[in-house]
């Protein structure tokens, strides 16, 4: 009985890619669109440009997983963080750069990985928050280039 139970349970390793799979297929604009006040009435160029750099990363993170070897948290790390540079450098509102990376944060979250620990230095968008104070942000690092 136990055998027929475990062959019945999915593996972590198939459980991420089911996830990742979730979220690269959803409607991202309506199923998470309260995580940003405003996402809403975004224009369709500006969706699609989330949505694809979006949609690249859990492929990108799905053909990790389905690599030979187990993928480590480093490996998963960096990917999901040169997405999220894509994101400040992607040619679209504050509101649409903060939807996609709180859809990183969360794709981390569902891979078992706290990107929000390793981002909280590093700045997205125009603006963080320093000492609780509102930072403008007027520089940002080299842009990232794609594969």
């Amino acid at each position: 009985m136990q055998f027929v139970n475990a062959e019945r349970r999915k593996t972590a390793k198939e459980e991420k890619i089911e996830q990742l799979r979730k979220i690269r297929w959803v409607d991202k604009y309506h199923t998470f669109h309260k995580i940003v006040p405003g996402v809403d009435d975004s224009s369709e160029e500006q969706k699609d440009a989330i949505n694809t750099i979006v949609e690249d990363c859990c492929t990108e993170l799905i053909r990790i997983y389905n690599g030979k070897k187990k993928p480590t948290k480093e490996k998963i790390k960096k990917t999901i963080l040169r997405y999220m540079d894509m994101i400040s450098y992607a040619d679209v509102n504050t509101e649409n750069k903060d939807f996609g990376y709180e859809l990183c944060w969360y794709i981390g979250e569902k891979v078992g990985i706290d990107i929000r620990k390793y981002t909280k230095t590093k700045v997205y968008g125009y603006w963080s928050i320093d000492n609780g104070k509102l930072k403008i942000i007027n520089r940002r690092g080299k842009k990232p280039e794609k594969d």
